[in-house]
């Protein structure tokens, strides 16, 4: 049963990672992009810490939460800036520019992960 969840958050990961390439790639608008984009990413990492620990930590979503916004304060204070980072992957990765609105997308997507991990848990329970 384990085995079945583990490859079922890996293709929840595969794919949306796959969304997020294609709206890194097609999307060039002031809403899909910048914040469906930001709500989803904190899905892709709930998903790729599901695909290792498919069970338990309930605090994952917070803990998600927690690093979006620690990543988003290190964008704040121009951190690839300061280690000289020019690899545009790298940069795009990583950020460079700080925005409230992307910590309202991660909120959001955060939100919806806490509401999935209670419908999970009701699920597994029966």
């Amino acid at each position: 049963m384990m085995r079945r969840e583990r490859l079922a958050y890996l293709l929840v990961f595969l794919a949306l990672t796959g969304v997020e390439v294609v709206i890194g790639a097609f999307f060039h608008d002031d809403f899909v992009r910048p914040y469906v984009g930001d709500a989803l990413i904190v899905v892709v990492l709930w998903a790729l810490v599901r695909c290792v620990a498919p069970r338990g930590l309930r605090w994952l979503p917070g803990a998600i939460f927690a690093f979006a916004c620690a990543v988003e304060a290190l964008q704040a204070i121009h951190l690839v800036d300061r280690l000289g980072i020019t690899s545009p992957l790298l940069r795009t990765l990583m950020g460079t520019s700080f925005a409230w609105g992307d910590i309202l997308a991660y909120a959001v997507g955060c939100g919806l992960l806490w509401g999935l991990e209670l419908l999970i848990r009701r699920r597994n329970e029966t």
